[in-house]
This record gives C-alpha cells, sequence and structure tokens, in this order.
C-alpha cells in the first residue's frame, strides 16, 4: 500500500509536469503490475524482462481514464491502538508472559538488565519484522532471539484494535519503523549528518519514507535495449546492396557533368597548343588517314631529305692556294741562299769531324799526329770556331727542310680540297668541263680557276639555302612534336571518355537489375521500419519514464522535509522550553543526500546555519534525534509511540521538557505512549503530572531462575495512593502522600502563573532563617495572596477561581488541627501520637484532587 501511494504520488506528479502520454502510458502500466514489478530488481535484467512486453502492449493502448480518488495513508494501519503482547520465551524472558497494553499510557519501570529491552524487542519483532541490534552484531536471527537458557524461542504475538476487533498485527518496517524511538535510534539520526553517505542515505531514506521507493526505482535499468528488437537486418541487407550501386548511381547522375568536363578538358588541350584555338581546329590540324590536316602534310615535307652540305667555298679554296704559292716562293727562296753558299757545306762536314775526333785524340793533332803543343793552330779549336762561324748556314738547311714539308702538306691539302671542288662541281648542272688538277695549279690557267671558284660560289650557296632549309625543318618537327602530343592528349581523354560511357552504361544495367531484385526486399524493409519504430517508442519512452522518476525521487526529499522540518524545529524547542529564547532553533535544514551536515540556525541569528554537530551539546544534540523520530511519527499519523528508555538516554536537565512536551504536545495528546524507564522519579512525574490511571509494569531481577519478576506496579499518583491508604486506614501514610501531592501540584499552578502572568508569579516568601526551607504554608499563602490579586484585577478567571478555590480550602483547615500540621510540616516518626482526624484528610484530598484536576486541564 505505501508503494502504491508513493507510485500513485508520482504519477499524479508526472501529468502536473504534463508528461508525454507515452510516458503515462508506462505509468499506468507499471501501477497495474506494481506488486508483480516491485518483486523484481535489475539483477540479472529481471525486471526489465518483465516489464518490456508489459509496456510494448501498454504503448498501443489508448492511455486508461484515471479516477482521482483518495489515497490510503500511512495511518491505515488496520490498527489504532495496540492491545496485547504476548512474548516468551524470548531473550531475557524465559517463560511466557503477557502484557496488556490498551491504555493511552502504558509504562515500564525496571533496573538495567531487568528485561525491558527483551520487552522492547519484542514489540520491535512484531512491528518491523527483524531486530535492528541483531543486524547491526551480524548475528543469526534465530540464536539471537533465543533464550540462553531455555535454547529455544517462540515469536512474540503482538495484538491490536481496530473499531473494537482484535487481531494481529503483521510486521511492516517501512510502515511501523518510527514507532519505536531508542537509544541508538536518537543518537543515528542526531548524528546522521557524520553518517558516511551510503549510510546517511539509507537513513534518510528512511525517515522520508522512502526506502521501500528508493529501493523500486534503483530496480529499474537504466535501458531496455537488450530486451527490444532494435536491430534492422532487413535494412541492413539493403542498405549493404545499395551500397554495391551507389557508386553506380553517382556515376550515372554525374554523366552530363563529365562530359562536360572532358569538352572542356580537349579544349584546354587546344588553347594550349594554341591560343585562341578550340577542340575542332587542333582536331583538323592534326586531320586522319581519310582527311588529312596539317600534321600530315608537315610529315609529307620532312620525309623529302636534304642535300649533304659540300663544305665547298671559295674563299678556302683562294686561301689553300695562295698559302701553297706563297710556301713554294719562299722555300724556292732559301734553296738558292743555299746553293749560294754550297762550297761551304765541306768545311762543316770536316769540322764536324774534326770534333768528333777530340776524345780519341785530345793531345795531339788528328791528322799529323803531331802533339798540340807543337802544332801552330789546335785544329780543335779550329775546327770549332769554324762550326760556330757556319751556324747560319744550318739554319737555313733547316729552314729548308722545314718549309719542304709545308709545301708538301699544302700541295696534298690543296689537292684534296680541288679535288673535293672538282667532284661536287661536277655535279653541277650547267657546268662545263674543268681543266685537270695540275692545270688549275698552274699559275698560268686563270681562265681555269676562274671557272673552280665561280662554281665553287654556287656550291658555297647552295650550302647556305641548305642552312634555311634545315631551321625550316627543325621549326617543321617542333610543330609536328607538338601536334603529336597534342592528339596523344586528345586519345588519352576520348580513350578516357569512353571508358567512362562503358562504365555509366553497366552501371545502368546494374541499376535496372538492383531495382528488380530488390523489390520484395524494399517491401520488408518498410515492414521492419513500422516495427522497429514501436521498438523505438518503447526505448525512448522508457527512457523519459525513467528520467522523470529519477527527477522525482531526487527532488523528493525536499518536498517531504518542509512539513517535518518544522515539527521537529517545534518539538525541539518544547523539550528545551527553559533554554534562553535566543538559544531555540530558529529555522533546520535536514540533510537532502548523504554526506550533507544536518545545519541549524538559532533565533538569535535566524540567516545563519551551523552545523548542528559542531554546536550544540550532547544533550542538545539527542533532543535534535529524538525530535527528528518524534516529528516523522507525528507527520505520518502513526497511532503509537515506543519510547525504549529514550529519555534517560538524554540527560537530567531534558526530562522535564520532554516529559511535558510528550504528555502536552497537541500533536503527541492523542498517541498511544509506551515508556520503558529505569528512573522512578521519572515514573513518578508522569504519574503525578499527567497520568493518574496508566498502568504500571515493575520488571525486577530474576531470583534464580532466569526469568524477570514481572508485576503490576501501584499507582506513583500521590492523590491516589493518599486515598488507597486512607481506604487501608493508614492515616499517616495517606497524609504523606497528600503532603507530597501538595507540593507537586503548588509547583505546577505556580509555574502556570508565570506562564499567564509572569508579573503575578514573582512571590515574595518568608524563611524562619537564613538557609531554612520555605514553608509550604508560606507558599501557599503568597500564592494565594497573587491568585486574589490577579482574580481581583481581572487578570485572571475560569479555571483560576477554581485553583484558588481549592486552595483556599486546604489552608483554611483548622490550623491547630494535626493533619494540617502535618501537611505544613511533614511527617515524621513519633510514638504515642495523637491521631490523625480522617475527616480532615479526606477533606484535604478531595481538594487536591480538584486542585489536580484544575492544573490537568
Amino acid at each position: 500500500m505505501v508503494l502504491y501511494n508513493d507510485f500513485s504520488r508520482f504519477e499524479r506528479w508526472a501529468r502536473d509536469q504534463l508528461a508525454p502520454e507515452a510516458v503515462l502510458k508506462i505509468c499506468a502500466v507499471v501501477e497495474a503490475n506494481l506488486e508483480q514489478i516491485a518483486r523484481t530488481t535489475h539483477a540479472g535484467g529481471q525486471r526489465t524482462r518483465l516489464i518490456t512486453p508489459l509496456i510494448r502492449t501498454g504503448l498501443v493502448r489508448p492511455l486508461p481514464e484515471r479516477a482521482e480518488t483518495a489515497m490510503a495513508d500511512q495511518s491505515e494501519l488496520g490498527w489504532t491502538r495496540l492491545s496485547r503482547l504476548q512474548l516468551g520465551p524470548f531473550r531475557g524472558f524465559r517463560r511466557q508472559e503477557v502484557f496488556e497494553l490498551d491504555h493511552r499510557t502504558v509504562l515500564v519501570l525496571g533496573a538495567n538488565g531487568s528485561g525491558k529491552s527483551s520487552l522492547c524487542e519484542a514489540l520491535e519483532l512484531a512491528l518491523l519484522g527483524r531486530i535492528e541490534e541483531a543486524d547491526e552484531r551480524a548475528l543469526d536471527s534465530r540464536r539471537y532471539f533465543d533464550n540462553a537458557h531455555e535454547g529455544r524461542h517462540q515469536l512474540p504475538v503482538l495484538i491490536a484494535k481496530s473499531n473494537g476487533a482484535e487481531h494481529q498485527v503483521q510486521p511492516d518496517e517501512e510502515r511501523h519503523r518510527f514507532i519505536i524511538i531508542e537509544r541508538n535510534r536518537i543518537e543515528s539520526f542526531a548524528r546522521i549528518g557524520a553518517r558516511r553517505p551510503a549510510e546517511a542515505s539509507s537513513m534518510l531514506a528512511a525517515l522520508f519514507g522512502l526506502t521501500a521507493f528508493n529501493d523500486f526505482v534503483a530496480g529499474f535499468g537504466g535501458s531496455l535495449d537488450r530486451q527490444l528488437n532494435l536491430a534492422l537486418p532487413k535494412a541492413a541487407d539493403l542498405a549493404q546492396r545499395r551500397v554495391a550501386i551507389q557508386a553506380d548511381e553517382v556515376k550515372i547522375a554525374s554523366e552530363a557533368a563529365t562530359h562536360a568536363e572532358f569538352d572542356v578538358q580537349r579544349n584546354q588541350v587546344a588553347t594550349a597548343f594554341e591560343l585562341g584555338l578550340d577542340y575542332l581546329g587542333l582536331k583538323a590540324r592534326i586531320g586522319t588517314a581519310q582527311t588529312p590536316g596539317r600534321l600530315q602534310e608537315i610529315r609529307a615535307i620532312l620525309a623529302t631529305p636534304l642535300a649533304a652540305e659540300t663544305g665547298i667555298r671559295p674563299e678556302h679554296l683562294i686561301a689553300s692556294r695562295r698559302a701553297h704559292r706563297d710556301l713554294t716562293r719562299e722555300l724556292e727562296t732559301t734553296r738558292g741562299a743555299l746553293a749560294t753558299r754550297a762550297q761551304e757545306v765541306s768545311y762543316r762536314e770536316l769540322y764536324h769531324s774534326v770534333v768528333a775526333l777530340q776524345n780519341a785524340h785530345a793531345d795531339r793533332c788528328p791528322a799529323c799526329e803531331t802533339p798540340l803543343d807543337q802544332v801552330a793552330i789546335n785544329p780543335f779549336d779550329r775546327a770549332a770556331t769554324g762550326l760556330v762561324a757556319l751556324g747560319e748556314l744550318s739554319q737555313l738547311e733547316e729552314e729548308a727542310n722545314r718549309l719542304e714539308r709545308q709545301v708538301d702538306r699544302s700541295q696534298s691539302k690543296l689537292d684534296i680540297a680541288l679535288r673535293q671542288a672538282i667532284e661536287h662541281i661536277a655535279k653541277l648542272p650547267n657546268i662545263g668541263t674543268l681543266a685537270p688538277t695540275e692545270q688549275l695549279l698552274a699559275d698560268g690557267d686563270r681562265q681555269g680557276w676562274r671557272q673552280l671558284l665561280t662554281a665553287a660560289r654556287e656550291l658555297k650557296r647552295l650550302d647556305e639555302s641548305l642552312v634555311v632549309k634545315r631551321a625550316e625543318r627543325q621549326s617543321l618537327e617542333a610543330e609536328v612534336e607538338r601536334l603529336q602530343t597534342a592528339r596523344t592528349q586528345l586519345a588519352k581523354i576520348a580513350g578516357q571518355q569512353s571508358q567512362f560511357d562503358a562504365d555509366v552504361a553497366s552501371a545502368k544495367e546494374r541499376v535496372a537489375a538492383f531495382a528488380t531484385q530488390t523489390a520484395a526486399l524494399v517491401v520488408e524493409v518498410s515492414a521492419e521500419a513500422v516495427a522497429h519504430g514501436v521498438e523505438v517508442q518503447v526505448k525512448e519512452a522508457y527512457e523519459s519514464f525513467l528520467g522523470l522518476l529519477r527527477t522525482y525521487l531526487a527532488t523528493l526529499p525536499e518536498q517531504l522535509m518542509a512539513d517535518l522540518n518544522e515539527i521537529t524545529v517545534d518539538l525541539y524547542n518544547s523539550f528545551n522550553s527553559h533554554d534562553h529564547p535566543d538559544d531555540l532553533i530558529h529555522t533546520l535544514r535536514l540533510p537532502l543526500r548523504g554526506g550533507a551536515p544536518l545545519e541549524i540556525a538559532f533565533a538569535r541569528e535566524p540567516d545563519r546555519f551551523h552545523n548542528a554537530l559542531a554546536i550544540l551539546s550532547e544533550g542538545h544534540l539527542r533532543c535534535l534525534g529524538l525530535s527528528i523520530l518524534l516529528a516523522q511519527n507525528i507527520k505520518l499519523k502513526l497511532p503509537a509511540v515506543l519510547l525504549d528508555d529514550a529519555v534517560n538516554a538524554i540527560d537530567h536537565e531534558h526530562r522535564e521538557g520532554i516529559r511535558v512536551t510528550l504528555f502536552g504536545h497537541p500533536a503527541l495528546k492523542e498517541k498511544q505512549l509506551i515508556i520503558t524507564c529505569h528512573s522512578p522519579e521519572f515514573i513518578k512525574d508522569i504519574f503525578n503530572n499527567h497520568t493518574k490511571g496508566a498502568p504500571l509494569y515493575v520488571l525486577r531481577h530474576h531470583q534464580g531462575d532466569h526469568h524477570p519478576i514481572v508485576s503490576g506496579g501501584k499507582t506513583r499518583n500521590y492523590i491516589e495512593r493518599a486515598e488507597s491508604h486512607i481506604d487501608d486506614f493508614d492515616l499517616r501514610a495517606a497524609l504523606s502522600c497528600s503532603r507530597q501531592a501538595l507540593e507537586s501540584i503548588v509547583t505546577r499552578v505556580w509555574k502556570k502563573l508565570a506562564d499567564v502572568a509572569p508579573g503575578l508569579a514573582e512571590l515574595s516568601l518568608k524563611t524562619r532563617r537564613p538557609g531554612a526551607p520555605t514553608d509550604l504554608s508560606n507558599i501557599i499563602q503568597s500564592l494565594l495572596s497573587a491568585l486574589n490579586k490577579g482574580i481581583s484585577a481581572g487578570a485572571l478567571d475560569g479555571v483560576w477561581i477554581t485553583r484558588r478555590d481549592h486552595l483556599d480550602a486546604i489552608i483554611n483547615v483548622r490550623a491547630n488541627s494535626l493533619a494540617w500540621m502535618s501537611l505544613n510540616k511533614g511527617t515524621h516518626e513519633e510514638e504515642d501520637r495523637e491521631d490523625f482526624e480522617e475527616p480532615t484528610l479526606r477533606r484535604i484530598v478531595e481538594a487536591l484532587r480538584g486542585l489536580d484536576q484544575s492544573v490537568s486541564q
């Protein structure tokens, strides 16, 4: 029911957020199958396997109309008051015990170790289904529940009432958690800001009642992809096949553009060949075998060979002839000079012979063998001098030899030149027969020579015309090369276009075949796309739903915290009502997530926040923890509160504030209170200030049988006890209780007066001596005087008049009566004392009861 309420609140919130219809449909699916879905978790894909087909079906259905019915709240537990607890053997109880709980307040008093905790753990197990202490100690639950001496246990049975009918309480940790308030939980929530994030998050989830909803939301996986059929095999197959023709389609589509590009390339070749020339012009120049063009024309020209160059030059012939003539003349001159000096040649030979003999006849004349020192002229010296004188003759001879050689060479060269010239000249048309070479060399044949030179000049002219023709042929050859290059380029472009056209034709065939082959597959792809759209819708709707659900969960603590903060602050300030007003809490910030601090702002500085752990005392921290737990109990409208020694777990200074709050706070007045305590004084104060008829169980330590002594304790209310003592005719004891009741009630009246009229509550009291206590009668007289003054002034009326009358009735008992003297001075043990007067004592008790009732209003 709790989870249903939480999810219903989320669904209403989603509608308020104008969530898409698909998300609202998923909400309806989840709500309709909530119990089944809640039993699954994210582990192993349990939940996604369950909800995927449900969502797939739900999305195709119309959104159901949502009836706006009131949700059951937390207060609808199926019971309004706990009636009876049966336990044992269990924990510290060896035998079965029955505790009657069918009262607004049930008190359990016992010393430490007397069995109070076992009693509370029995209630905890019956309410929650587990005992937190056992979990924290990591103990086996079955062993933990066993009574150590019996070695076994029976599960406690808790009976509750609803509309007068009794039934057994079923454990429900989520809904019953905040019924139980004990020391560990007080400290845990007081120090929630210091807990590890994970632990604090768990506590916050419990505090806000979101544990089940948290777990429920956590069970949803982030994606349904593994459960959805998101693949598109048909589309993938078609796409893969389409890839094969995609290039074909591109090629077909590019046909016109590609042809235009080919035309551009052709024109670029023509323009590169000759500026201003287009493709057709270039094509005409290149020509063909059928239609010859410039290329064929040039090739025909180049096919005719040129005549060889003769190299004959008239100036060369003239120069050669002149050189030969000059050398011949020079040779003749040299020979004439040698002829003139011919006789000197013999002397020279002689001188050479003498010089040659000098080494063999160095000391005598080689001719006559006469010693040289006896001859008139030294023959060797004479020969050496003669050779020097004949040196010029040697030079003439050498020059003649040289000239002879040169004449021979020039003759040979001239002969060759003439023969070559005559050979080439013979090929010339219109040239007569030339004279022989020997005749041409003769000086007298001038006509033949002139005829030769005329022919040589013609040969020279022909050679010069060949140079021009060669230059022209080079130009033609370059033009041929350029035309050939252009033709090659055009042929390449034509080949590319031809290949492209063939490719386009093949592509068109393949595209046509593809359309035929994939017609059935295209239909299947369309059907697949429809199914895939449904799967995608499921995926997207689920992810939107999950995102919205997580957003809602993240913001939920802040929504739930507003009222809880206010109630917590109210309870805390009530516990600490005696603190200075500046020290009371103005604003509380409970952490929204694990790891965040618990912050408070005091009344003196409402805008300045402090970490509660850093600034509050231990007692105040525990008060804050108790306030948080009680605030959640109030917010959940739980019918009962179990306080397991919780008051004693805080400190003595806060007992009164806690007690007054528990029994006086408007939100707690109607709750069933089960209070365990080890303080008799605290129980006494409850009896005398708040409840008289509350049942009291007293637990005492065992007397050897290891089972607590359980007894119904007598009332601790002084007036009830006084009446009981009167009925038992124990007047002294009755008077002693009356005295205690009067002291308690007078104090309460005085405090109430201070609340409504602080000025009147400032009493002037007299004492008999320094350090002596104030007499009770003195306090009553001063209080009566203040009440009369307030009533006379109109500041007090109604119940205050009744209170004054009851006090007046008590004070006006005969002054010298033994009963009043005992009330005023207390009762003391005395022997042989005069008896008390029962009627007077009854009047006192009756006045005390009336006064007590008026104070309790």
